[in-house]
């Protein structure tokens, strides 16, 4: 890692390098750029702004480019990941197979653990 943040500031680059550039978006979605975003967009202690870099990220590729559009919408979630931040909450994700969303639920087994 060459710096704190350095991941943030290159997402960073990119997003500004992706908006309004339909040439850019067609060459990151060519290279499997989407889904090394979309790899981004999960909490990081250590690079907190790289999510939404990488979500400002994703809105540029899609504006006003049906082709990332088309693509993006053909994913599928494959299954709901529990996190530290939901645990400390309380509360459980479930993916309901049917009609492949997401449902945020309580953990009756888990009562809310207060930061101190």
């Amino acid at each position: 890692q060459p710096y704190a943040g350095y991941r943030a500031d290159l997402v960073a680059t990119l997003s500004n390098f992706l908006h309004g550039r339909r040439v850019i978006q067609n060459e990151v979605l060519a290279a499997g750029g989407v889904e090394v975003l979309l790899n981004n967009c999960n909490l990081d202690d250590t690079a907190p702004l790289a999510r939404e870099w990488a979500l400002w990220s994703i809105r540029n590729m899609c504006q006003d480019n049906e082709d990332v559009q088309q693509y993006i919408s053909q994913f599928q979630a494959v299954e709901a990941v529990q996190s530290k931040e939901l645990d400390r909450m309380g509360m459980e994700l479930h993916l309901d197979k049917m009609t492949n969303k997401l449902k945020l639920v309580e953990n009756p087994k888990q009562q809310p653990k207060h930061q101190q």
